[in-house]
């Protein structure tokens, strides 16, 4: 009997490591980690020259813990000719580490590289830890064919509007353009769309973000999630920036959105 119990007690300690004691606990592969780095690496190389090309990307948002449409939506997108997915935000409803564990498993079926935006869901628990270690940092920008894309934080909510959350120095910096500049035009995502008289943006951040672009003509547009349902609207006194919010993917939906070699934009919305 002693010797029984001691080779249960073995075999439960040779286990431990594949045990999950919360659904918050954060424990991850290294195949887990630093999933945008590693599809930004991936996008730097799909014929990514220096001269503007016309190219198409997906955008969905807002799946939260509505896991069973995305498979018809990441399905349908691996047949369209697009060079990268965007997934702006709220990938979890309770940030755990389960919800991101099953969303990322879902997300790597994507035949083409994807890159995620923090939601306000995903920062609940240890969900802003979570998302730095599976994803990395929740501000960065990239640029691809001469159009530079930010991913930009805005769930001003979950940070306590303490002035952090959006980085508007980061921003004005990111913005920021000469003749010298690698880039020719610029695309914002973020999860919180960015206008006037949004309860879960800091407002001192629309008013400043409302003066830095007013003379920036080459913002293309902002693109964004949150409020579960399509919209177009133009929130900044800047009438030529453009505003995209999208719907949830409940009712298998996702946009397709063609950027032209002139710098245009223009976006459809496809059901599945």
């Amino acid at each position: 009997m002693k010797k029984t119990f001691i080779i249960l007690i073995l075999i439960i300690n040779t286990q431990c490591d594949k045990l999950q004691y919360s659904p918050y606990e954060i424990r991850l592969s290294s195949s887990q980690k630093n999933i945008n780095n590693k599809n930004l690496e991936k996008i730097i190389n799909i014929n990514n020259s220096i001269d503007r090309g016309i190219f198409k990307i997906a955008l969905i948002a807002d799946n939260q813990n509505n896991f069973d449409p995305l498979y018809p939506i990441v399905s349908d997108i691996n047949k369209q000719d697009v060079d990268f997915v965007l997934i702006a935000g709220d990938i979890t409803e309770f940030g755990s580490s389960t919800e991101y564990k099953i969303g990322l498993d879902i997300f790597k079926k994507f035949n083409k590289p994807f890159i995620t935006i923090i939601g306000n869901h995903d920062c609940l628990g240890t969900g802003k830890q979570m998302y730095k270690e599976m994803y990395g940092t929740t501000n960065f920008s990239f640029i691809y064919k001469r159009i530079k894309f930010i991913i930009l934080n805005t769930n001003s909510r979950e940070y306590q509007f303490d002035g952090t959350i959006p980085d508007l120095l980061w921003l004005k910096e990111e913005t920021s353009k000469d003749e010298y500049s690698e880039f020719d035009k610029i695309i914002i995502t973020s999860h919180v769309g960015i206008r006037n008289q949004n309860s879960d943006l800091d407002q001192r951040a629309f008013e400043y973000i409302n003066n830095l672009f007013k003379d920036k003509d080459y913002i293309l547009a902002m693109l964004h999630g949150h409020g579960h349902k399509y919209k177009e609207y133009t929130p900044f006194d800047n009438k030529s920036i453009m505003t995209l919010g999208v719907d949830n993917t409940t009712d298998k939906a996702y946009f397709l959105i063609t950027i032209s070699n002139t710098g245009k934009l223009s976006w459809v919305k496809r059901k599945v």
